[in-house]
């Protein structure tokens, strides 16, 4: 099995993103710094305390033409979101591959750090969404201002939710 840094794949989704061949993508905390300057798309705010600052996105147009892959695809993540926070043993030496980091140390206390920060449903912050919304009506000026609701589709996380998957996921 291949395993694809964590920086090479970072740069494959924006690069993707940004062309046009993908409409989706997930990005972790470090795209912050890389994806403006590379790719001119800057879609993760400067992690605030207690926001664990990952984005999973999609175009409407997926969303409308293929709801069922979206719906798999947020209840994957959950279901990944649930694994990481539950399965440190099986969780460090992978995060480890992915990160290319020698010292195992540093990925315990990475992994330390991050499992209690993701939420078990992971509601959209304010606060990037406020900061996606900015960047976006800076980088093309003179387009329709978009809120929070043009953005987010909160729906497949409200049927997860309503499914009980998320509880019993974690035993509730």
């Amino acid at each position: 099995m291949e395993i694809v840094t964590l920086a090479a794949r970072g740069q494959m989704i924006y690069a993707a993103l940004g062309s046009g061949e993908i409409e989706a993508g997930a990005f972790s905390a470090d795209y912050r710094f890389l994806g403006p300057r590379e790719f001119g798309l800057n879609i993760i705010d400067t992690p605030s305390p207690g926001y664990v600052p990952v984005v999973a996105g999609c175009t409407r147009r997926l969303v409308t033409e293929d709801r069922r892959l979206v719906a798999r695809v947020v209840q994957g993540y959950v279901e990944a979101i649930h694994f990481f926070k539950t399965r440190r043993s099986e969780v460090v030496p992978v995060l480890q591959q992915f990160l290319g980091f020698k010292d195992r140390g540093a990925v315990e206390a990475a992994y330390d750090f991050y499992a209690p920060l993701f939420q078990p449903s992971p509601r959209p912050s304010e606060i990037g969404l406020e900061k996606l919304l900015r960047d976006s009506e800076r980088r093309q000026p003179g387009t329709k201002s978009l809120s929070p609701a043009d953005v987010i589709e909160p729906s497949f996380l409200d049927e997860l939710e309503r499914s009980g998957l998320i509880q019993s996921l974690y035993g509730g």
